[in-house]
This record gives structure tokens, C-alpha cells and sequence, in this order.
């Protein structure tokens, strides 16, 4: 919600906190694993939006690499599907063309498990990238 109001640095030190609350030993046993497991990559979904609407490739790259799989994993195609676009985008900015290639097609893999919007960035993505043409720049939704 801080981010959608604007408050990307407050977002982001929310998110943090989160973070830092759930790896500190003397929490461990209040809370079950599934729910600091669940939270805490809930937090890294969140924060990782953050360079991505700031144009901080490297770092916009590092978090979704981070997480990658784990959605999947647990069957939430559609954030699973935002992962791979978002890392495929931070890759194309960044010249990796074949990795955000392959990120783009993870996107597709999906096929009707994560939303039409998601497919058809995918697909303009990866079309740019065929045609040697920039990936064009959107604003990253969660």
C-alpha cells in the first residue's frame, strides 16, 4: 500500500523490517516456519518492485533471482509469472538478451495460468528482443 501511495522508500523499509524481523533468532519459535517462510517471500516480491520502477537494473534483477521457483513451487502462477517477467526485463536492460529470452519464455510456459497482461508483456518482450529492438519500458504492477 506505501508503494502505491508513493512511499516507495517507506515500502521498501517496511519490507526490510519484515525481513530483519523474521531471520532474528529470538523470534524463531514464535512464529511457524510456513508463516515466516510465506512472509518473508512475500516481502522480497514486494520490495522487488521498487528498482524495477526505478530503472536500478542489477538490482532490479537480484531479487526476482532470488525468489524465482518458489512461487512456482507452491502453484501461485501469477506472482510465479511476474517473477520471471520482471527478471526478464531487468535482464533485457541489462544486454543479457538470451537469459531474459528464456525468462520471457517461462512467462509463456504458464499459458493461461497467469493473466492475458502478463502473457502479452512477455510476448512484446520477447518480440523486441527477436527483432533486436530495446524492451519497452512499463510500470511494474504487483
Amino acid at each position: 500500500m506505501l508503494r502505491g501511495a508513493g512511499r516507495v522508500p517507506a515500502a521498501v523499509e517496511t519490507c526490510r523490517g519484515i525481513m530483519d524481523t523474521l531471520a532474528d533468532l529470538r523470534h524463531r519459535d514464535r512464529i511457524p516456519p510456513t508463516v515466516r517462510e510465506f512472509t518473508a517471500l512475500s516481502a522480497v516480491y514486494a520490495v522487488s518492485f521498487a528498482p524495477l520502477d526505478e530503472g536500478r537494473w542489477g538490482e532490479a534483477a537480484d531479487a526476482p533471482r532470488s525468489i524465482r521457483g518458489q512461487f512456482d513451487d507452491r502453484g501461485w502462477h501469477k506472482q510465479a509469472g511476474k517473477v520471471h517477467l520482471h527478471l526478464a526485463h531487468a535482464l533485457a536492460r541489462l544486454g543479457a538478451r538470451a537469459e531474459a529470452a528464456a525468462e520471457y519464455q517461462a512467462v509463456l510456459a504458464l499459458e493461461s495460468r497467469v493473466p492475458a497482461g502478463v502473457r502479452d508483456e512477455a510476448h512484446t518482450g520477447l518480440t523486441a528482443l527477436d527483432a533486436g529492438r530495446p524492451v519497452p519500458l512499463i510500470r511494474f504492477v504487483q
